[in-house]
């Protein structure tokens, strides 16, 4: 984690060297709160969206697409050379886990109820 800190996020390398900040406090940053948070409101954002796209799409496409958004911001995030690629690419992982996550939770319904 230090190298990847110390890429994106020296200020609380900084922060964490320091003998008087509370352990509690080091992470205190608006842009990681940003990084961190992004896949999550992507996500929920997606997840509420998903349902349209699945019934003109499909189960099967819907996961396709969102295995393809996650693919997308995955690579975005390994190649990623700043900040704003990361948050990019972490709403991008959010799109796609909302809409697998929607769809996949129907399709385990479905087989639920099938062997019943």
């Amino acid at each position: 984690m230090v190298p990847f800190l110390q890429k994106f996020f020296p200020e609380i390398l900084r922060k964490a060297a320091s003998s008087e900040v509370n352990i509690y406090c080091v992470y205190d940053s608006q842009v990681l709160t940003l990084f961190t948070s992004s896949l999550y409101l992507a996500g929920l954002i997606s997840s509420l969206a998903a349902s349209r796209v699945t019934m003109q799409l499909g189960r099967r496409n819907t996961i396709l697409l969102g295995g393809t958004i996650f693919f997308i911001g995955g690579s975005l995030n390994g190649g990623a050379e700043n900040i704003p690629m990361l948050i990019l690419g972490r709403i991008l992982l959010g799109f796609g886990v909302g809409f697998t996550n929607q769809v996949s939770s129907h399709i385990h319904i479905f087989f639920t109820l099938q062997n019943s």
